[in-house]
């Protein structure tokens, strides 16, 4: 049954939630509200001819005050979603909007959603990830949410973790004192790659001890 979630849906589910907690820190710290939600799996017929099961997921980000959510515009939060959404790319496959129902902007493009209260707007992941102020003006217009469609990435796919980008998007830790840990693991056989992740520590003042 589709619907019924399996434990590997609801540890994907969990995974995506804290990497979108990790880079949305800051605007979670303002007032504003992540949900992650499970929409199901489907068996897509690959150029192979077999089935790839893919579970999709959509992302939304609201803005909340004391009587419910609250407006906001791009400007407001381009400088820490742009961040987000380039990782996002790396690791999840970002969908176009087409394939539920048709909005304005739509494109066959990856695109993330901007709904105003009354209509969603599609912007491309190439127009938000360019920095540039985005179409039709939408960076003044007032918004009620953002969302995204999202699906996993074949496991055979990796990412290549860099210094700079790290140092970059994570910069707000590194200026409470973390340090960047790498860490190799494996690859000690000639068919196996080497593993890297990274760590993020800090030591504890003799206050904090």
């Amino acid at each position: 049954m589709r619907y019924l979630k399996t434990f590997e849906s609801i540890d994907l589910e969990k995974d995506l939630r804290d990497f979108c907690e990790t880079y949305l820190a800051y605007l979670l710290d303002d007032d504003f509200e992540l949900t992650v939600v499970w929409q199901g799996r489907d068996n897509l017929i690959g150029p192979n001819g077999l089935q790839s099961p893919k579970d999709h997921y959509i992302i939304n980000l609201i803005k909340l005050n004391d009587y419910g959510a609250t407006g906001f515009n791009w400007l407001e939060v381009k400088d820490y979603f742009i961040p987000f959404i380039h990782m996002l790319d790396k690791h999840y496959e970002i969908m176009d909007d087409t394939e539920t129902y048709r909005r304005a902007g739509a494109t066959d493009e990856p695109c993330i959603s901007l709904y105003n209260g009354n209509q969603n707007f599609c912007v491309s992941i190439k127009d938000v990830l360019s920095g540039d102020p985005l179409p039709m003006r939408y960076d003044n217009v007032p918004l009620l949410q953002i969302s995204i469609r999202v699906e996993m990435k074949k496991i055979t796919e990796s990412v290549e973790l860099k210094t700079d980008d790290i140092e970059h998007y994570l910069a707000y830790l590194l200026d409470e004192d973390f340090e960047i840990k790498s860490i190799i693991k494996g690859g000690g056989f000639s068919d196996v790659q080497p593993q890297q992740s990274i760590s993020m520590e800090r030591k504890l003042t003799p206050e904090e001890w």
